[in-house]
């Protein structure tokens, strides 16, 4: 189990970019204000946010208000689907007249529903924001993971994968725990995970891939959201699945299989280190 006794205080990593958070600029959310760090409030027409969130790295999040005329605004559904990575909070009263429109909302895949009349404020919903950071990658990842990681490897995973949307490195990932960078590397090490700067790289691959999956994104474009430099997507392209290997769509399964294998041999070597097991 992992021990969360030793920890240092917490600040926002060095490395980490400031969150855009695409806000619909409309009545009902101008009480939002300015949102408090790492947040970084653009407010945006709907024309405007359709277009804009296509190009949006995943640490962005696009928050608007979901209801029209009393039904459900299908521009959200609209918004969603052009998001992918993004993660899309709708604000919606949450009474009796509104209450059938909640399924449909979350069917529609936003991310997360904040209460118009108690969270339509700055300080009110950053726990929201919070929440959903990452979260359409973790999604994405999650069902291709082995299913023989553990809990505790599970929620390193999760942690690496915020990291690695925030464009941060190993050291990002210490501090998202508030504990020392060698502690870390002993909780991967105990889980049959890579060392943290080997699994921020795979998770930055990963995230990589899956953002070149739907139509709509170049290399560069994808390279860039994920954090990557000039040709350094290509590079790690090559480095981790094999020279002659090129980034392009549908490959993300392919990476995650090849990482589910690295997690098999860990997982083999720590078993044949144990006292009393001989190697196979």
């Amino acid at each position: 189990m992992i021990d969360f006794g030793r920890r240092v205080p917490r600040r926002w990593p060095a490395e980490r970019n400031a969150r855009r958070a695409l806000v619909l600029d409309c009545p009902e959310l101008w009480p939002l204000g300015i949102l408090p760090p790492p947040y970084q409030r653009i407010p945006l027409g709907w024309a405007q946010m359709l277009a804009e969130v296509r190009r949006e790295p995943p640490s962005s999040v696009a928050i608007v208000h979901a209801v029209q005329g009393g039904a459900p605004d299908p521009r959200v559904r609209e918004l969603v689907e052009a998001a992918g990575l993004v993660p899309v909070v709708a604000v919606v009263p949450f009474d009796d007249a509104h209450a059938p429109h909640l399924p449909t909302l979350l069917g529609w895949g936003v991310a997360e529903l904040a209460d118009a009349r108690f969270e339509a404020t700055a300080g009110a919903i950053a726990p929201r924001l919070q929440a959903v950071h990452a979260a359409p990658f973790k999604r994405v990842l999650e069902p291709h993971l082995s299913r023989f990681v553990s809990m505790q490897a599970l929620t390193l995973l999760r942690a690496a994968a915020g990291v690695a949307v925030d464009r941060g490195a190993a050291p990002g990932l210490a501090l998202t725990f508030g504990a020392e960078g060698r502690t870390v590397a002993g909780w991967c090490a105990r889980e049959a995970l890579p060392p943290p700067r080997r699994l921020i790289a795979w998770l930055r691959l990963l995230l990589a891939l899956a953002l070149l999956d739907p139509p709509g994104r170049t290399v560069m474009d994808a390279a860039r959201c994920a954090g990557y430099r000039d040709h350094s997507l290509r590079r790690a392209v090559r480095d981790f699945l094999g020279a002659g290997t090129r980034p392009r769509p549908g490959l993300f399964a392919v990476a995650a299989a090849a990482f589910n294998d690295e997690l098999r041999q860990l997982r083999e070597r720590a078993r044949d280190a144990r006292p009393g097991v001989r190697p196979g």
